[in-house]
């Protein structure tokens, strides 16, 4: 607190001294804020995809009553994010999800992180860089086809010996490959041990055929598919094929 002096004087130097009522609080030191730092906790060293947590702390002093945020909506959090005290500094977690403001993160990022203290004096400090990467593959199609066709009433299901074609669309990748992403077919229930890559084309199609060998199948059956891009991200789904290839 301070207190301040009112000093009257007249023309014959007569002076008059009184302390102002009430006394007044001055908070001009505003904090000080340093050291901003971003972290993937979940792959340290690696960029952050969808889903890793990663930490954003800052060295923080003569904050008094105050706090201390950044804004993360371009990671699905919140405007005015809280860091709580974390040893010596500040620090808030934070798992990567969709963006709040529009668009897509894909790229480099540096967040800044406010400090300000009970008397509203703030200040500001910018963090290192992370690559950030919350865009998972965009599935837009799914699809199988079949030869010869099947025909109603002798070919209602693909049989052994059919050649059977699985074909995924990726909204991304309608004219190159984006992001790196690949697709991955499972097709453990027709005798393949390990994930099949699919093979990309012209138009975002990634596709591969097998020819459907003798097994346990006979009815509707779910294939599954992965697709996955440089990241990391990826999005699963289905494709429901009428099987019968149990002989």
């Amino acid at each position: 607190p301070r207190t301040l002096t009112i000093i009257a004087k007249d023309v014959a130097g007569n002076i008059k001294r009184r302390a102002a009522v009430p006394v007044v609080y001055v908070d001009n030191y505003p904090p000080t804020i340093s050291g901003g730092q971003v972290q993937n906790v979940s792959r340290p060293g690696q960029p952050a995809r969808y889903g890793d947590q990663i930490a954003i702390s800052a060295t923080v002093g003569n904050i008094d009553n105050g706090s201390v945020w950044v804004d993360l909506r371009r990671i699905g959090g919140d405007a005015s994010s809280t860091l709580s005290i974390s040893g010596t500094s500040y620090r808030i977690d934070h798992v990567v999800n969709d963006s709040l403001i529009g668009g897509i993160t894909d790229q480099s990022l540096n967040f800044i992180v406010y400090a300000k203290d009970d008397a509203g004096n703030t200040v500001q400090t910018v963090t290192t860089a992370i690559g950030i990467d919350n865009e998972p593959p965009l599935i837009s199609n799914a699809t199988y086809s079949v030869s010869p066709a099947l025909s109603s009433p002798n070919h209602n299901f693909v049989r052994v010996g059919d050649r059977l074609t699985f074909t995924v669309q990726l909204a991304s990748s309608s004219s190159s490959i984006y992001d790196g992403q690949t697709v991955k077919m499972n097709l453990t229930d027709l005798g393949q041990v390990n994930p099949v890559v699919m093979t990309y084309s012209a138009g975002g199609n990634y596709s591969t055929s097998i020819t459907v060998p003798a097994g346990s199948l006979n009815y509707e059956h779910f294939f599954n598919f992965t697709a996955t891009d440089n990241a990391g991200n990826e999005k699963s789904a289905t494709i429901q094929v009428p099987m019968d290839n149990a002989l």
